[in-house]
């Protein structure tokens, strides 16, 4: 069910993304953010890549050095941004 569920959210998403005129494309991904990442751009026509994480104190990605390894292996423009305060999980 966690599957189906992730589709319908996906869905969700790219139409309210098309609906503003924005062109996306999306898949469910590897669990693993550096993974899903690469398998998308294999997959995809990308030009830039967001990457979206917690605030640096307390984001494992940022730790990890996600955007940075991101940004050396797909030779793409990566866009880091830090959510608020109390936001959603990275």
């Amino acid at each position: 069910s966690a599957v189906a569920e992730a589709r319908e959210r996906l869905k969700q998403l790219l139409d309210s993304l098309r609906s503003e005129g924005i062109v996306a494309a999306g898949m469910i991904g590897d669990p693993d953010p550096y993974t899903a990442i690469m398998n998308a751009v294999d997959y995809f026509y990308i030009s830039e890549i967001v990457i979206s994480t917690l605030p640096e104190a307390s984001s494992k990605w940022v730790a990890d050095k996600l955007v940075d390894r991101v940004a050396s292996a797909s030779n793409k423009p990566v866009e880091h941004i830090e959510s608020g305060v109390g936001a959603g999980a990275a």
